[in-house]
C-alpha cells in the first residue's frame, strides 16, 4: 500500500478513502489515529471522517467502522488499543480464555 498522504478537500473525496480504510479494519475492530496516520490518513482528516459517517469514534484517539462487527471482546480490544502493554488479568483473563461464565463488571 502506498505511503503517500491523502488529502481531503471537499467531503466528497471520501471514497476514494473508504478502500484503504476497510482494508486497515480487516485486521482490527478498533484503531487508533496513529494506525490510520501510518496508512497516510492525516488526523485533521479523521474528523471529516467521522462527519461523513466513514468511520466512528468511540473514544479519544480510537475508532470503528460504523457498520463493522462488535465480537464478545470488543472491550479487550479497545483497552488494549488505549493501553498497548497492559496486562489483562483476573476475571477478564479468565473470561477470555474461557475458564469461566462469571462476567468482570470491568476490564
Amino acid at each position: 500500500m502506498s505511503q503517500q498522504k491523502i488529502y481531503f478537500r471537499h467531503i466528497g473525496m471520501n471514497a476514494t478513502l473508504q478502500s484503504p480504510i476497510r482494508e486497515a479494519f480487516k485486521n482490527a475492530s478498533v484503531l487508533r489515529s496513529r494506525d490510520l496516520e501510518s496508512l497516510g490518513i492525516w488526523r485533521a482528516t479523521l474528523g471529516k471522517l467521522v462527519e461523513s459517517g466513514v468511520i466512528g469514534r468511540i473514544g479519544r484517539g480510537l475508532y470503528v467502522l460504523p457498520d463493522g462487527e462488535i465480537g464478545e471482546h470488543h472491550t479487550l480490544a479497545e483497552v488494549g488499543k488505549r493501553v498497548p502493554k497492559g496486562i489483562v488479568c483476573l476475571i477478564s483473563a479468565l473470561r477470555f480464555h474461557g475458564l469461566t461464565t462469571q462476567q468482570s463488571p470491568d476490564v
